[in-house]
């Protein structure tokens, strides 16, 4: 299983907890690996100013350090918000 299939797999049982469904795709950008999340509910993963994705963000790069050390940093990102935001 490659890093982005690993990352994958991560947020879509957190969202799944959380009580979210999404679609989740992978793309490649020039910082590296992004999960891009297409949801209805994309405001509230959002959060305010985006820090609802820096969370996100932060668990998803945990775990996967966890069960892969020398994994890349995996960037996430909801309706392609950051990229609206750059």
């Amino acid at each position: 299983m490659t890093t982005e299939e690993s990352a994958t797999k991560i947020l879509d049982t957190m969202l799944g907890h959380l009580g979210f469904t999404a679609t989740i795709e992978t793309q490649e950008t020039h910082d590296g690996p992004c999960l891009q999340i297409h949801s209805g509910e994309s405001e509230v993963l959002i959060g305010k100013e985006g820090d609802r994705l820096d969370d996100l963000q932060y668990l998803v790069n945990r775990i996967l350090r966890r069960h892969l050390p020398k994994a890349e940093r995996i960037k996430v990102d909801c309706e392609h918000f950051r990229s609206i935001q750059e």
